[in-house]
């Protein structure tokens, strides 16, 4: 517990009788660099959930970054200030509902509606501290020097101020620790069974914890079998 993954790489390769079993070569090991120290293993279940996504346009500029977000846990106590979120969906409305209380929230969205479970709109709706501005593109965010953001539609229309501005735009795996020539070596060395994932890091839009529980189950008795290997031919835990 309290260990952070700092790095990830193959361990030095290793040979010899007791490096092989039943005649044939023992899988490649990863090596774990974390902040508790290095951890060689054959099998590596990464259940690591997802992360928000931050679109490349509009620019965020640097002075400004502490008014951005991508999640809302740091703004749970913020009153009394102008939100906007940028985002039609679930997460985008979501995000308006439990701010909504004590603040103005503004949800800017790129289409002419929102794309978000019809339940939510209906809160939405009637929630009167949330707007929503249809087909409205920022194309530039700008910090005045009271310390506000100055959103700029890309049809000239005019400026949104706000204090504070929220990307919901989607999320994406959570694989930023994990080098891509590794995860392309081991894809390709796939019968050793080396890299596992389960939960949202691979369910897409399934992002269900009944759906992470069942996966935790299936790849927990995938890597049982591939420890006790073929009938026959020995098991990686008969290893000397």
């Amino acid at each position: 517990l309290g260990a952070e993954v700092r790095g990830v790489g193959f361990a030095p390769a290793e040979d010899g009788p007791s490096r092989r079993l039943a005649g044939r070569a023992a899988p490649r090991r990863l090596r774990l660099t974390t902040s508790a120290g290095e951890i060689d293993t054959r099998r590596v279940l990464i259940a690591t959930g997802t992360e928000a996504r931050r679109p490349a346009s509009p620019r965020v500029p640097r002075a400004a970054s502490e008014r951005v977000h991508t999640e809302i846990l740091a703004l749970r106590d913020l009153r009394d200030a102008r939100v906007a979120i940028i985002g039609g969906g679930d997460a985008a409305c979501d995000y308006a509902l439990s701010l909504s209380r004590g603040n103005a929230v503004t949800i800017l969205v790129r289409g002419a509606r929102l794309r978000a479970l019809p339940l939510l709109q209906q809160r939405v709706s009637a929630c009167e501290t949330i707007g929503v501005r249809r087909d409205c593109r920022i194309a530039r965010i700008d910090l005045h020097p009271g310390r506000e953001l100055y959103l700029l539609p890309e049809d000239g229309t005019a400026p949104l101020p706000a204090d504070h501005l929220i990307f919901a735009v989607g999320r994406g795996p959570a694989l930023g620790f994990l080098p891509a020539e590794i995860a392309r070596a081991c894809a390709a060395d796939d019968a050793t069974g080396i890299l596992h994932f389960a939960g949202d890091v691979r369910g897409g839009i399934f992002r269900q914890a009944a759906i992470a529980a069942g996966e935790g189950v299936r790849v927990a008795m995938e890597i049982a079998g591939l420890c006790a290997g073929p009938p026959g031919r020995g098991s990686e835990t008969e290893e000397a």
